[in-house]
């Protein structure tokens, strides 16, 4: 469950991981450089004050508010009628019965329901992560090419030093390519070529092929 963002990186780079040091750092320098500005170019052609996903969910929860019915209880506390229930929305410390306000920082729908009746602006209530101008500043700095390496101009201190052998033995086998699944996760199921059927291969298939099966089912 914390290792999703590890995950997402290894099958990023799974291409790039046979490779030597060198062009695997390249791999990953580029990498980040075509991430980096395509989340800057979709930052700068944004037309709204939030980013599209929390902004989508803002509209939804928009559309949802318009069913409701507001009663004020005071200057700050407000109720929230949708149906045959009721939630309890306070403005000064943004939060919601439901939970879902303080949770996720954005206004729900029974808040845009209170915006809506006071005319207030749903932007000032959002959390400033879903914001156009968080966005900018997270892609702010450029992750810059590196050029032709037969141009690099390197420093006496660095090309005189000789690498040595590092101290260790390696490990017997193949290194592991594939993720180990987390605990919980479903597993795919194994399905054999010779008999089509699942929970074992091929190699220790005991059962006869399905040509085999339907001759001897038709005789």
């Amino acid at each position: 469950m914390t290792s999703n963002i590890a995950e997402s990186m290894n099958a990023a780079n799974n291409a790039a991981r046979h490779l030597l040091v060198t062009p695997l750092v390249e791999c990953l320098r580029s990498l980040t450089q075509n991430w980096s500005w395509k989340h800057k170019s979709e930052a700068l052609a944004l037309g709204t004050k939030l980013a599209t996903k929390p902004n989508k969910i803002l509209t939804q929860n928009y559309v949802e508010s318009t069913r409701m019915k507001v009663q004020q209880a005071s200057e700050i506390i407000f109720k929230a009628i949708e149906g045959t229930n009721s939630f309890e929305v306070n403005l000064e410390e943004k939060t919601c019965s439901c939970n879902r306000f303080q949770m996720d920082e954005l206004p729900c729908s029974h808040a845009m329901a209170v915006f809506a009746k006071k005319h207030l602006s749903s932007y000032d209530y959002c959390s400033k992560y879903y914001k156009k101008e968080t966005m900018l500043a997270t892609y702010e700095g450029t992750v810059h090419p590196v050029g032709n390496p037969k141009e690099w101009t390197i420093p006496n201190s660095i090309s005189e030093i000789k690498l040595k052998t590092p101290k260790g033995k390696r490990k017997a086998g193949r290194p592991k390519k594939k993720r180990i699944p987390s605990a919980g996760e479903p597993k795919a199921k194994t399905r054999c070529g010779r008999c089509k059927e699942y929970g074992h291969n091929r190699v220790t298939c005991r059962n006869p092929p399905v040509s085999e099966a339907k001759r001897s089912k038709n005789n």
